[in-house]
């Protein structure tokens, strides 16, 4: 799942603006449940041809390492005779101030706005549901954290030849001294 998605929508949703919608997966072996609610799914097979960042090493050797990825988010509306209005709602409300806000906190972001559109879901050979879907870039980071490991020491040997000095021998060996990890209320 990708990271932040469904907290955006059920905070901008459900939390700021109680549209009381339910939120669920498109993948469920589930039965249906009563209108109104809105199926999330989403496809994030493009990934961006860009470096990745990355930070310094920690002390436990571990670097992180991360990128900015993009994700098509498809919402459907099952919400009766409504589902256009309400999904048209929720594309404003994805553009409010409080959004965005939530937005930031997440390090994600709404981009581009594709598509709103009143599609039909055929129930059975005769029969339609009324259904809305809004499809919307949504960009996110995705971070792995790589485990570089430490180098404990370092040998260094050698010999210097010179015309006033002869021969001189080199012998080093070179010890990272690294914290002492302590459990917590540990001296």
């Amino acid at each position: 799942m990708i990271p932040g998605i469904y907290e955006l929508l059920d905070y901008t949703i459900n939390t700021v603006n109680a549209q009381n919608l339910p939120i669920i997966w498109s993948y469920q072996n589930a039965p249906r449940m009563d209108k109104a609610y809105v199926m999330i799914d989403y496809t994030d097979n493009d990934i961006p041809n860009f470096e990745v960042e990355s930070s310094y090493i920690d002390l436990d050797g571990f670097r992180k390492m991360g990128s900015w990825r993009r994700a098509t988010v498809s919402l459907q509306f099952y919400c009766g005779p409504n589902s256009d209005r309400i999904a048209s709602q929720v594309a404003m409300m994805l553009a409010g101030n409080l959004s965005v806000d939530k937005q930031v906190e997440l390090d994600v972001a709404i981009g581009n706005r594709l598509m709103l559109q009143r599609m039909p879901a055929l129930l059975n050979n005769s029969q339609f549901e009324d259904r809305a879907i809004y499809q919307f870039d949504f960009y996110y980071t995705d971070i792995y954290k790589d485990n570089v490991g430490f180098i404990a020491e370092v040998i260094i040997d050698g010999e210097y030849t010179g015309a006033a000095t002869g021969s001189v021998t080199c012998h080093e060996d070179i010890w990272i001294p690294y914290p002492e990890h302590h459990e917590d209320g540990e001296k």
